[in-house]
Order: C-alpha cells, then structure tokens, then sequence
C-alpha cells in the first residue's frame, strides 16, 4: 500500500520524489523504491522522520508498539502521523506517542494499487483545514476519500476493505462454476472478467441502482431468474450478511489486543 501510495503522489506530481523518504528493514526492497521511483531510502526510521512533516505508517499492526516505541519523540509535536494500520485506534496510537501529535487513521482498499481505491479518513481534533487537505490529497492520488468518525472504521473495514477479497471470491466462483458446465478456463475467466468489469461500468453510468438494473437482466422466466430463485431460496443475501458481521466482530477483535 506504501508503494502504491509512493507511486501515486508522484504520478500526480503532488510530491516530488526527492521529498519522500522511506525506510525499511529490507535492503532489496530499499533499492527497488530508489531505482523505480527515485525516492530517498534509509534502514533508520528516526532519520525519515526527522526529514518529513508528515509520516505515514505503514506497517502491520502487530509491530506498530515496536516501531512508534523505538522512535526518538524529540520533535513529534511538529509532524503529522498517518497510519493505515488495521485495527488500532488513535487512542492506542495517542498513548504510544505519548505527547500532542496529530494523528490520522486511514483504512484504504486494494484497488489503491490501481488507482481506483477507496479509503476512509478519521482526523483527530487538532488538525486545521490545510492539514487535512493535504491529508486527504495523497490518499485521492490512489483514488477516493471519504471522512468518517472513528467510531465507524470497523465498519468500513468490514465493507471496503475486506470487500474486494469477497468480490474475488465470488469471480472465482463464478469461474469455477463456468468450468464445471463445460467451458474451458480461458473462455471461462474471458466470460466472468468482461461481464464483472462491464456490469461495474453500468452502476457506475446508469441512472439506476442495483435493484433495478437486476429487473433490467431478469426477465420473467428466464434464465436469469431460474438463478437469482435459487439465491433466494438459499438465502445468500443473508450468507453475505453474516460474512460481513464476521468480519466485523473480527475487526472489533483486533481493536482490543
């Protein structure tokens, strides 16, 4: 998501290169983001600090105590932190850094890695409207924004970020099912791609929801509605609702340890 982000605000010309620092552990991966994106590098995370006003965090969130613990805190108050680490809180982020540091906590989506993401932007209370703007200016460079209360991000975490996997989930079902009535794979994944991509590109120009463009499709007695009776009959809808109540409950899980 890092590189993604890297690659958008240059591609924009919202960053220059020279102006973005990263750091990791990784010397290969170091050397790539330099020769790729001409972007400064370090193995020393207080050195990209010190260099930055604004740091994103980029990291998983089991070695987020470890890595805002070993940072030096000297000039925190001066900086904006940004992090994208599901599941922890900017309470949890606020007692880590342990001063008056502005914080921004970002749930973004992995369509980000091709420009089309969606990520949802909580701010603490002590950002002026600039700060946000910029805040909210690198993460449009993937994609869209939305701003939401805190109290939502398990939410949107269970809805956009986890739901491009359940969207694959049902393309490979829908793959695997062409394959099982006799298509080969090939024709079978050139079918389901080409139907999903131009179905998206209805909701997104048609002046009709999801409802009515299913009405469109399914005429009575038809092939559609042998399908969607089936649906209905095993309540995937519900299916669907329990999956993302589960995400849910999971997402609410990790906030806790």
């Amino acid at each position: 998501m890092a590189e993604a982000l890297i690659k958008g605000a240059t591609d924009s010309n919202l960053i220059s290169p020279t102006s973005i620092t990263a750091s990791d552990i990784d010397d290969d991966r170091l050397n790539y983001l330099n020769e790729t994106y001409r972007i400064k590098t370090t193995r020393d995370n207080d050195e990209a600090v010190a260099s930055s006003n604004t740091i994103l965090l980029a990291v998983k969130p089991q070695q987020i105590d470890k890595v805002v613990s070993s940072l030096n805190k000297d000039d925190f108050n001066s900086k904006i932190f940004i992090s994208i680490a599901a599941g922890v809180t900017t309470d949890k982020l606020s007692r880590l850094f342990a001063g008056e540091t502005r914080l921004a906590r970002v749930m973004p989506n992995s369509p980000a890695l091709v420009g089309k993401g969606l990520s949802a932007i909580y701010f603490s209370s002590d950002f002026s409207k600039e700060e946000k703007e910029s805040v909210t200016a690198i993460f449009s460079s993937v994609g869209e924004t939305i701003e939401i209360d805190e109290s939502l991000m398990d939410q949107v975490t269970a809805i956009s970020g986890s739901g491009p996997a359940y969207f694959f989930y049902f393309v490979r079902s829908l793959i695997a099912a062409a394959i099982e009535i006799g298509l080969d794979s090939d024709i079978s994944t050139k079918l389901v791609l080409s139907t999903m991509e131009g179905s998206s590109r209805m909701l997104d120009v048609e002046d009709k929801g999801p409802t009515e463009l299913i009405e469109m499709v399914a005429s009575q007695g038809g092939t559609t509605e042998a399908a969607l009776d089936l649906f209905e009959q095993e309540d995937i809808s519900d299916i669907i609702t329990r999956g993302v109540l589960a995400a849910l409950k999971r997402a609410a899980e990790l906030n806790l340890s």
